[in-house]
């Protein structure tokens, strides 16, 4: 640990903190031997900061991973098209998928050393954003749908049942 905190000294960055639950990870054991620890984080660099001083992670539930998924929040990361509200969310379902790796890289390759990590993090964000779009479609939007075809199966079930009995 202490080499990673060196590494975030060395680069300027710092864990901007989280809210909700205090635990990112469990080996979803039972209670005697379960291991709760709180692995994922945010680091983000102090130019980042100044752009974006409202930033906050915030822990959500998972329930099919033993990470839970973060979500970044910001009031000035705002959608120019509607001026809502974005958040930016890291899906681990990316780091699973042999594209990340070359996203990474790639990114990666075209920062030098004088661009700030912030420049090569942002190239490396809307990279992963776009190979997400183009892999994996819009999840949100298909869970939804899956959602609302599961609800509609059911009420027809229950409907059924009524009638029948």
């Amino acid at each position: 640990m202490e080499k990673f905190h060196d590494m975030m000294e060395g680069c300027g960055l710092e864990d901007i903190g989280y809210w909700g639950n205090k635990f990112t990870w469990s080996n979803n054991r039972s209670e005697n031997s379960l291991v709760l620890e709180r692995l994922d984080r945010a680091l983000v660099s102090s130019d980042w900061m100044r752009r974006f001083p409202t930033t906050c992670i915030s822990h959500l539930v998972s329930i099919v991973s033993n990470h839970v998924h973060m979500a970044l929040h910001s009031s000035e990361l705002k959608n120019s098209t509607s001026g809502k509200k974005r958040s930016l969310r890291f899906d681990a379902m990316w780091i699973r998928h042999v594209y990340c790796v070359d996203v990474v890289k790639n990114a990666r390759a075209l920062g030098t050393t004088s661009e700030p990590l912030s420049s090569m993090l942002a190239v490396c964000l809307q990279a992963l954003q776009w190979s997400n779009r183009t892999t994996f479609g819009h999840v949100q939007q298909t869970l939804k749908k899956k959602h609302r075809v599961c609800l509609k199966t059911n009420f027809q079930i229950l409907f059924l049942k009524l009638i029948l009995s």
